[in-house]
């Protein structure tokens, strides 16, 4: 097993190998990293690069006829973060991929008119400062809002009676129905 920064890594066969053999590569990262890389060039002929299959569970290569360099190169585990769509409300953040314990930023909650926010959800569990520190697992963003529910004040009028369908409360670009039925003897001049 050999060492290298963030991990280790063993090759199937290291002496004997012939031309034209396959030779496989297991890597195994430190806890939060995950492989970038694996690198197999000729020792001769210039550094030439061979080609390198992603296997399943490792990678491979196909031996040339002359000895190489493996080296395999770790990187941090990123984790995708993402923005659940709601309906009133665009949430966004100041990146969408992150390592765990980075700080995640909302950079923006734009509310649609009759709308007001309950609260910010990461993961289902609500945020505050509008941050949070990234988990070792893909992050989902929730914005739960609530429509605001508007009061009609009616004024009386001896002369006839108002009446609205559905009562008094309403929420914003709701269709509210009016009846004004009129004593005798008046007419109807406006609302206002």
């Amino acid at each position: 097993r050999l060492n290298c920064e963030n991990g280790t890594f063993q090759l199937s066969k290291y002496n004997d190998i012939k031309a034209g053999e396959t030779v496989y590569v297991y890597a195994t990262p430190e806890a939060n990293y995950v492989v970038k890389n694996v690198k197999v060039t000729t020792k001769e002929n210039n550094s030439q690069n061979i080609p390198v299959v992603k296997n399943a569970e490792n990678w491979s290569f196909t031996m040339p006829s002359c000895s190489v360099n493996v080296s395999v190169e770790f990187e941090i585990q990123k984790y995708s973060i993402n923005v659940k769509a709601t309906e009133g409300v665009s949430v966004t953040v100041d990146r969408y991929v992150a390592s765990e314990g980075e700080t995640v930023k909302i950079t923006g909650v734009n509310l649609d008119v009759g709308y007001r926010l309950v609260e910010i959800k990461v993961n289902g569990q609500t945020i505050t400062n509008n941050e949070f520190v990234m988990p070792a697992s893909s992050a989902t963003v929730e914005a739960v809002v609530e429509k605001i529910e508007y009061t009609v004040d009616v004024v009386s009028n001896e002369n006839a009676e108002i009446t609205l369908a559905g009562g008094l409360k309403y929420n914003y670009a709701d269709e509210v129905s009016v009846t004004v039925s009129v004593n005798q003897g008046y007419k109807l001049k406006n609302i206002i």
